[in-house]
């Protein structure tokens, strides 16, 4: 499946879906038959991929819920019956923190696969902080990893950012090392 675009309403969504891969009367039963779909529309086929309109159950809004209160803009999305894959765009961080707090509280399960900063940055130093040494000290502050007792272990951690555990040890420790010698070093 592939996601054409979203409609947003006041009172949900309504997305454009291509699907590939059956027949008409196969992918109809499969996408009616989902319980999350409520209404289903086929608009067209075209070289054997069929654009279907479709209005979700409320399910769904523990996903689109968390990007719309943070102005995420959905970028390409494809998916299969067991896994989405959505490029979505913010503003900054704080968005991007935002949007994956709510998918936590909401139970959304969701892995960032890559964090990608759309201007050029600057040479960086050994001794600035990177895009993803941020995130991880980020997500980890956020999710209780420095509490006593810790409320996130390295590998759940790990999990979050969607790296392993060796590589977020590393990251962190790296990350780290950076802000303690900004702190330490005199104005």
């Amino acid at each position: 499946m592939e996601l054409e675009r979203l409609v947003l309403l006041h009172d949900g969504i309504i997305p454009l879906f291509w699907v590939e891969g059956a027949t008409l009367e196969d992918l109809r039963a499969t996408v009616e038959t989902d319980p999350v779909s409520e209404e289903v529309h086929h608009l067209t086929e075209m070289d054997g991929r069929h654009l279907f309109e479709i209005q979700w159950s409320p399910d769904v809004n523990a996903l689109v819920d968390p990007m719309i209160e943070s102005g995420a803009e959905v970028l390409p999305a494809t998916g299969t019956v067991n896994v989405w894959e959505f490029r979505l765009q913010f503003r900054n961080r704080a968005r991007l923190a935002t949007f994956r707090e709510r998918c936590q509280d909401n139970e959304v399960d969701m892995h960032l696969n890559a964090l990608y900063n759309p201007t050029v940055p600057a040479e960086k130093t050994d001794d600035e902080l990177t895009a993803e040494q941020y995130d991880i000290i980020d997500t980890a502050y956020r999710n209780g990893y420095w509490e006593i007792p810790r409320e996130i272990t390295m590998g759940e951690l790990a999990e979050l950012i969607g790296i392993s555990s060796n590589a977020a040890s590393q990251r962190l420790r790296r990350g780290l090392t950076v802000l303690v010698g900004e702190a330490l070093t005199p104005y």
